[in-house]
């Protein structure tokens, strides 16, 4: 946790420093020993509950996992946007390929392929973007990387891939080759 200024001491310092009345007590004390909570008003919170008390925390939270959300549908959207022109300029390929009796089952795997490499790679440029930026990051800049959220969103990248690479393959199992190549 990485929240400016914090200020170590005794609590009887702080009280003589702030010239502060007899039976002060402070808003919030952090201390690695466990609290007595005997005390009227007093507390004690992990750090996990803590932070999550923050004003500010969870709406700040909730507008990430909304953005989150958000992209995710724009991947998809980008994905099968990009899927279906690369399809579009391979149909007579398709097409001749239809001909020969190639098996629907190759053509849509060879799709949803192509769909789960372009998104692996750039799932594995981003990994390493994040390495080198994680690396080069001054420790001064407050910054976490929460690994299971990130594998959740790479799982979530993949399944768009998959999802965003149906509407091509649908192109593909549709195509006909007397209209493609002509005849």
């Amino acid at each position: 946790m990485n929240i400016a200024p914090v200020v170590y001491g005794q609590l009887s310092a702080w009280a003589g420093l702030k010239n502060l009345r007899a039976g002060w007590a402070g808003s919030a004390i952090v201390s690695r020993k466990k609290a007595a909570t005997s005390v009227k008003g007093l507390a004690a919170y992990t750090r996990a509950k803590f932070v999550s008390e923050l004003p500010g925390y969870s709406a700040q939270n909730m507008t990430f996992e909304l953005m989150i959300g958000f992209l995710m549908i724009i991947s998809l959207i980008i994905i099968a946007v990009f899927l279906y022109i690369l399809t579009i300029q391979k149909l007579p390929n398709y097409a001749v390929m239809r001909v020969q009796s190639i098996p629907s089952k190759v053509l849509v795997g060879g799709t949803l392929s192509q769909a789960l490499l372009l998104v692996g790679s750039g799932l594995v440029i981003g990994i390493v973007l994040t390495v080198i930026t994680a690396v080069a990051m001054p420790a001064a800049v407050p910054m976490a990387f929460d690994v299971p959220i990130l594998a959740a969103v790479g799982a979530g990248l993949l399944v768009m891939a998959v999802i965003g690479a149906l509407l091509p393959a649908r192109s593909v199992l549709k195509v006909d080759p007397m209209a493609v190549i002509g005849g």
